[in-house]
């Protein structure tokens, strides 16, 4: 048996609490690129997340009243040293789910603005 378990933790090295409730496959890579510098701090309030709209990509969803929905919430960040575009990209992939999170993954390039 694992003397770690499946959960990758021992008593010396605790597991970050982030990883308790975010499962693996979760924790993909995403294809939007953010230019941000290493020195800012880029967090956000978990209340924010409550707020964003979600987009399944049904034919019966209006993307166009989804990114006025999403728009008006990311009005609300406001952090130092960047920017409501920089704000609005880390954002965007959280909007996203099941057909449309899918298709962002399935991107065969990298977006930067």
């Amino acid at each position: 048996m694992d003397p770690e378990g499946s959960t990758g933790q021992t008593e010396n090295n605790p597991m970050a609490m982030k990883n308790h409730y975010i499962p693996d496959s979760f924790q993909r890579a995403s294809n939007i690129r953010v230019p941000l510098a290493p020195t800012v701090k880029f967090e956000i309030n978990p209340g924010i997340f409550q707020m964003l709209p979600n987009f399944h990509g049904l034919p019966l969803e209006e993307p166009h009243q989804h990114f006025e929905k999403f728009h008006m919430v990311c009005d609300l960040v406001n952090l130092p040293q960047v920017t409501p575009e920089i704000i609005k990209m880390k954002l965007f992939p959280h909007t996203l789910r099941d057909k449309a999170s899918h298709w962002l993954s399935t991107l065969d390039r990298e977006l930067t603005s």
